[in-house]
């Protein structure tokens, strides 16, 4: 399934971030099989939201909650993330109409 993250952290924190992003980027390349799959990989935003805080999007997939989890707790406690599943238009009007007969 795919799916589309909106993380933010203070920029305060990114001393804290930048070895965790290190670490995750080269655990991707050793093991891609055990991780999220990027489509869209992790992009900022050029402004920052109403806290004040750095934000950005990314858009991957994944076939497991454990993958989902993992991803997350990469990141945590100074990277906030809202995970959101993309659903095909196509298949979503197709499904509607078969309910609606």
């Amino acid at each position: 399934m795919k799916f589309i993250a909106f993380f933010e952290y203070s920029s305060e924190d990114i001393d804290k971030l930048t070895p965790k992003f290190q670490k995750w980027s080269e655990e991707l390349k050793k093991n891609p099989e055990k991780h999220i799959k990027y489509i869209f990989p992790p992009h900022y935003l050029s402004a920052v939201n109403e806290q004040g805080n750095d934000n950005g999007i990314a858009i991957f997939e994944a076939d497991d909650e454990e993958k989902l989890i993992d991803y997350i707790n990469n990141y945590w406690p100074e990277m906030k993330m809202r995970i959101v599943p993309l659903l095909n238009a196509g298949k979503n009007l197709e499904m509607y109409l078969k309910m609606k007969k």
